[in-house]
């Protein structure tokens, strides 16, 4: 059975696009993961969590429930053209955006961040370690109730 050659061509520019497509997500997800390095598995997770879908929907739609060979190097190319032609201005915009959201992020998030620091200050003064609080706490439990001997008995004031 032959697929005609305009359907073929289609395939090829699909493949293409997608390729060029993942590669621009990699790019976001590069600036979060130099942004917050903490980020780099869940991220990766999310990567791949969106490619596997794409690529389905590929070979669904693009390769009529099929997935020929011809969409790995046409994926590889769509990403090399995104990374050498599109990718670094506009790598430089992402990376321009993200700074200003980060800026933004910071502005809104400082009332926070000084009352964190305040109730640090006021934990550390009430309590040098939390080990001490238990501590602390523990005694209290455990110690005798004042006017009351360890044997069980009260004890008199003479």
């Amino acid at each position: 059975m032959e697929q005609p050659v305009v359907f073929q061509l289609w395939q090829m520019g699909a493949a293409t696009v997608v390729g060029a497509a993942m590669a621009l997500f990699y790019d976001v997800l590069r600036l979060l993961r130099r942004s917050w390095p903490r980020l780099t598995l869940p991220l990766d997770v999310v990567f791949v969590a969106v490619l596997t879908p794409s690529l389905l929907l590929l070979a669904l739609y693009g390769g009529r429930g099929q997935f020929p060979l011809f969409f790995y190097p046409l994926l590889i190319l769509g990403a090399w053209v995104y990374f050498h032609t599109v990718g670094p201005p506009l790598r430089r915009i992402l990376t321009a955006l993200g700074r200003l959201l980060r800026r933004f992020f910071r502005l809104v998030f400082l009332p926070f961040g000084l009352l964190s620091k305040k109730s640090k200050k006021l934990k550390k003064y009430l309590f040098s370690s939390g080990r001490k609080w238990v501590k602390i706490g523990s005694k209290r439990k455990h110690s005798a109730p004042m006017g009351c001997t360890t044997d069980g008995g009260t004890q008199d004031e003479t």
